[in-house]
């Protein structure tokens, strides 16, 4: 069954499908009153399922530069090849031809170390354009990528996927006793991530005492540094899942999840009861 995360009421939603491992990221369209994918992602392969297309006369993406001095420049298809045009429609650059140019055999190749570091922009070089093996650690200089050429937090999973993870997590915290809480365990996103709880699942093991009742307690901290709570009693070792109210009661409009900490207690001096809280998601 599909689990509905809605981000905008009546407007735009995150729809989770199990079946497929895909969620898909729609938008409501009022006027034929239904709902539009407008980003569809596979959870399995990691990758947009939608393709973008512009079809008409020319199309373009147009680059207006805003800054001083800018000029507007359009990437086009025109008259069968790449082209880079003005804002008049008219040809600055044909990168079909003007690319077989300066390849190797062309009438005006590039030559070996004609193309210096300076002259490369932050991020030209991008691992498409660099063969299996062609960085060997013989061309790389010694001590050549430091820290300080990495900014903290640069290399992060929002850059090594596009949207999102599916999560599975599982918090074990020891109970306290006589009502008194345990030492809470935290479940974290990534950096820069927030964790949306689709399911919840808490469970009891080893052995109970006779009438004795273990609480579990689920608390969720949001970016704005608020939090939200629920409890769950167990009286038999097994498992409890959270409804879908019980859920959304650990959300909050405008803020994010930061983290969820799970404790419990057991109503007995001492216990042998085991705790565990299980969260399916979407780490984003």
């Amino acid at each position: 069954m599909a689990a509905i995360l809605t981000l905008v009421p009546n407007l735009l939603r995150i729809r989770v499908e199990p079946s497929d491992n895909t969620y898909y990221m729609e938008f409501y369209d009022s006027g034929s009153a239904t709902w539009k994918v407008i980003e569809q992602y596979s959870m399995e392969t990691q990758k947009s399922d939608i393709d973008y297309v512009i079809s008409k006369d020319t199309p373009a993406v147009i680059l207006e530069d805003t800054a001083s001095g800018g000029v507007e420049r359009r990437l086009a298809s025109k008259g069968g090849s790449a082209r880079v045009l003005d804002d008049t429609g008219a040809d600055v650059m044909d990168l079909e031809s003007h690319a077989s140019r300066h390849a190797s055999g062309g009438a005006d190749p590039i030559p070996d170390g004609g193309i210096a570091t300076s002259q490369l922009a932050d991020g030209a070089v991008t691992e498409v354009k660099i063969a299996d093996g062609a960085v060997a650690t013989a061309k790389i200089a010694d001590g050549a990528v430091t820290e300080a050429k990495v900014a903290d937090g640069a290399i992060t999973r929002a850059k090594t996927n596009i949207l999102g993870y599916q999560i599975v997590k599982t918090a074990s915290p020891t109970p306290g006793t006589g009502g008194s809480y345990g030492d809470a365990v935290d479940i974290t996103p990534a950096t820069n991530k927030t964790i949306v709880p689709l399911f919840i699942k808490t469970t009891t093991g080893g052995t109970y005492a006779t009438g004795e009742t273990v609480t579990i307690r689920i608390t969720v901290t949001f970016s704005d540094g608020t939090t939200a709570s629920i409890t769950k009693d167990h009286t038999a070792t097994g498992d409890i899942w959270l409804s879908g109210s019980e859920i959304a009661s650990l959300m909050k409009d405008g803020v994010y999840i930061t983290k969820i900490s799970v404790d419990s207690t057991s109503d007995q001096s001492s216990t042998s009861v085991t705790t565990d809280v299980t969260v399916y998601g979407i780490e984003i």
